[in-house]
């Protein structure tokens, strides 16, 4: 049966809707913990992004695509940032006209922080055995692809 096709009646789609309202409710834990964590530290969610997203150096058209946004925004956000001492630009040693950002230590251990935040406001975690761990960060990884 195609997913258009199924009724409320079909089983798979009351466990797709049960998924959908724990998928929600972890959204929910995992931002309520964040956004505290980020008035705490003083960071928008644009800023955190940005933290989040410099797993290694990236160039400020990748971050002005992954935000969603124009290159002039990244600008200001790699601005804060780098005031902040989060976050460096050099220019990529194979294209001079590109401009790399990557985190400094301290980007590193904010990031770090924030991570610890959202960790910690899944509060069930601990009661999962590292199978079941393992088996739930490759369903999620398969999730969102």
């Amino acid at each position: 049966m195609s997913p258009a096709r199924r009724t409320a009646a079909d089983p798979r789609s009351t466990i797709e809707q049960r998924l959908g309202e724990s998928i929600t409710a972890l959204l929910d834990a995992l931002s309520q913990g964040l956004h505290e964590e980020l008035r705490q530290q003083d960071l928008t969610p644009p800023l955190a992004m940005t933290i989040r997203l410099l797993d290694e150096p990236r160039s400020m058209r990748f971050l002005a695509d992954a935000h969603q946004c124009d290159a002039s925004n990244i600008t200001g956000i790699v601005d804060r940032l780098e005031r902040r001492g989060l976050v460096e630009r050099h220019a990529d040693p194979s294209d001079r006209r590109v401009t790399l950002v990557h985190r400094t230590a301290d980007g590193d251990a904010m990031r770090t922080r924030l991570t610890r935040a959202a960790r910690e406001q899944l509060v069930g975690i601990g009661s999962l055995d590292d199978d079941e761990l393992e088996q739930l960060a490759e369903l999620l990884a398969r999730l969102v692809g």
